[in-house]
């Protein structure tokens, strides 16, 4: 049944600079030469480096930092691996992590211009003012390389037949951008206004209708308009988890302006908002392309924001401290009573090696997925640790789509899928688990999502 994890009190651990790399100073420009310094493993990994070793975030381009030849030396000695430049571009490419050409300033540019020509024809100052607009300092998620995802997230959506007020729509929908409430009615009176003489006006009050969408992304079940554009915008959601990890940097540079703690309380919110949204993609076709990863990005990255703030329980720490353990996190299944206490008991007679949680569970809960290999501590109905689990393999799935192998592993006597559902149902539904979830009318459907969890027994305690 549910699995809730409770946060270790140890603090990360310190950098060890295995998977950052350079190569050897060579690119000349402003009367010195260059290296370049990546990660082939993560952006805000490579961010903290470079912060950590005076390297100016102004140097970051995309998906590695220009370094100037004074600082090789330097981060050699703090742990970046030297490698040619052949192979580090290599590297850049296998990791996944290296932006397409097309997605570079410049480049950007040039598709876009290309764009807006064939889009409306015969007005080209136009489109060089937004252009102008989406291209504003200090812009970095809101950019131009936001505005051309949207046009292709657009194009995914409808096999590249957009309807010319929603392209126009996600081209004026953050044109006007202060990070500020008042962005995107801003935005859809300057399209009123910028194509009152250019389009029809009843297709100039549409854009400018879309674009204020885009402050709720919930459109009406009725708007298909308003469904393409709002899944179009919120595409980078469902994005995968190092291109995610680029917009969540992009998104805090654009808010450099506010406090840490102010926007991590801001911040937090929109994440809970987005995940309350039923459905978060309104086109069939976006659900199937970005929600499950959407909504897996969108828990982790709120659990990141409450890492700080979350508190290890004193007598479990107490416990641990005794038995002359490490500090693990702690896995509670089900509520304390007899369902527990029959869980615990498969757990430990080696029955049971997988267990089923509901994605939004960890949202409320305030924790990280799952994560292979992690190890925690299962505790009984008096709270008493009684042994250490590891997780060997982490999925996701629909709860429609669990499979009878997952049934039978969870080691609660279900024969058939339908049983399994029935029981679990049962307990999501229950009056202790939607006080737990601080939702009287909570339930689960066929798409809701699930974390399916398999795990090994590591040892009992005594």
């Amino acid at each position: 049944m549910s699995v809730t994890v409770a946060s270790s009190s140890r603090a990360a651990p310190a950098y060890t600079g295995a998977m950052i790399f350079i190569d050897p100073p060579y690119w000349p420009a402003h009367g010195t030469v260059f290296s370049h310094l990546i990660s082939d493993t993560s952006v805000a990994e490579l961010h903290d480096f470079a912060t950590a070793n005076g390297v100016s975030r102004r140097a970051f381009d995309l998906d590695h930092y220009d370094v100037p030849q004074r600082l090789y030396e330097r981060l050699l000695a703090a742990g970046a691996t030297p490698i040619s430049g052949k192979e580090l571009a290599r590297t850049l490419v296998e990791s996944g992590l290296r932006i397409r050409a097309k997605y570079r300033v410049k480049s950007v540019g040039s598709v876009l211009e290309m764009r807006w020509r064939a889009l409306l024809p015969g007005q080209p100052k136009l489109g060089m003012d937004l252009l102008a607009r989406w291209s504003e300092p200090p812009r970095h998620y809101h950019s131009p390389t936001h505005l051309l995802a949207v046009l292709e997230a657009l194009d995914q959506l409808t096999g590249r037949t957009v309807p010319r007020p929603v392209a126009l729509a996600a081209w004026f929908h953050d044109a006007v951008y202060n990070g500020t409430a008042a962005d995107e009615e801003d935005s859809a009176a300057l399209a009123q206004s910028s194509l009152e003489a250019v389009v029809s006006v009843d297709e100039a009050g549409e854009v400018a209708r879309l674009v204020r969408l885009t402050a709720t992304h919930a459109p009406e079940a009725a708007d298909a308009a308003g469904h393409l554009l709002c899944d179009a915008d919120l595409a980078v959601l469902g994005g995968p988890p190092e291109a995610y990890s680029r917009y969540m940097v992009g998104v805090r540079q654009d808010y450099a302006h506010v406090p840490a703690d102010d926007f991590a309380k801001g911040r937090a919110a929109v994440l809970r908002r987005l995940l309350a949204l039923e459905p978060l993609f309104h086109t069939s076709r976006g659900r199937n392309l970005w929600d499950a990863q959407a909504r897996v990005n969108l828990v982790q990255e709120l659990a990141q924001l409450n890492q700080k703030s979350r508190k290890w329980d004193f007598a479990m720490t107490d416990f641990i401290s005794f038995t002359g353990m490490p500090p693990l996190p702690v896995a509670e299944f089900a509520f304390p009573g007899p369902l527990r206490d029959q869980l615990v008991a498969a757990i430990l007679d080696g029955t049971k090696t997988s267990t089923t949680t509901t994605l939004i569970e960890y949202e409320i809960e305030n924790e990280g997925l799952p994560v292979i290999g992690q190890q925690e501590v299962v505790i009984d109905s008096d709270g008493k640790g009684v042994a250490v689990i590891e997780t060997t393999a982490v999925r996701h799935a629909r709860l429609a789509d669990v499979d009878l192998q997952h049934v039978i592993d969870e080691g609660e006597g279900d024969t058939t899928v339908a049983q399994w559902r029935a029981g679990h149902e049962e307990f999501w539904h229950s009056a202790e688990m939607r006080n737990a979830m601080g939702d009287p009318d909570f339930t689960v459907n066929e798409n809701s999502m699930l974390v399916l969890q398999r795990f090994k027994l590591v040892s009992r305690l005594p």
